[in-house]
């Protein structure tokens, strides 16, 4: 039995000694019961899927009355970096770094393949958080087109769009698996996530630019300078 009582919050190592406990009990043939879960420890379990992965176990929470936990789905549209990471943290992420923000899905939580929720996609950042208007912005169509545009996010939004299931992954997912060892975010195998997106096609917005004849390519660019 684990008595979680004293705990008052988990990070990722946290959660992987949990399930790492949890494989253990399962090899010789042993229940396992987790009793008196602090209440910001069992929302963790429930968004991190803990609670499906322990499919032999008891999960008993010690329901004592706490303040009520901001829900998942009330995201600010913008975050400065502490907020994103103390967001990251209450999701369930595997933080690898807090500025710029990088975090990983964690794995009980990709099992069964299921449509990740914006909260618990993997994050990549190299450079800090933008801090977008969304009153002020403008897509800026320029270069070896017909018709220079700029669109605002209410233009594109009255724009045709298409909506797609579609899985990302960071080209360097399991990086801190290879032998030897090499440059870059060490990442587990949660840098992979499947969302369901909505957006203009790019083709949208390029023919009503007009591309001429002579382009070759498209340089996204972004007028917000980063340091």
């Amino acid at each position: 039995m684990l008595d979680l009582s004293n705990v008052k919050h988990v990070d990722s190592t946290g959660l992987g000694a949990l399930l790492g406990v949890w494989t253990a009990a399962e090899k010789k043939g042993c229940d396992l019961e987790i009793a008196k879960l602090n209440p910001r420890v069992e929302k963790l379990v429930e968004i991190t899927k803990l609670d499906n992965v322990f499919k032999r176990s008891r999960i008993v929470a010690a329901r004592a009355p706490t303040a009520a936990m901001p829900a998942v789905g009330d995201t600010p549209v913008t975050l400065e970096p502490e907020e994103a990471y103390q967001q990251a943290f209450e999701a369930g992420m595997v933080v690898h770094r807090a500025h710029p923000l990088n975090c990983e899905t964690f794995i009980p939580a990709l099992i069964g393949g299921a449509v990740m929720p914006n909260q618990r996609f993997y994050v990549r950042n190299h450079f800090q958080i933008p801090q977008p208007d969304a009153t002020s912005w403008r897509l800026d169509v320029v270069g070896l087109v017909e018709r220079p545009l700029s669109f605002s996010l209410r233009d594109l939004v009255k724009m045709p769009s298409q909506t797609e299931f579609v899985t990302l992954e960071c080209a360097g997912n399991g990086r801190s698996l290879l032998n030897p060892p090499a440059n870059g975010e060490k990442w587990n195998l949660g840098a992979v996530s499947t969302a369901e997106w909505t957006g203009v096609p790019l083709a949208e917005v390029l023919n009503r630019a007009g591309v001429k004849a002579g382009a070759r390519e498209v340089v996204p660019r972004c007028r917000q300078r980063q340091t």
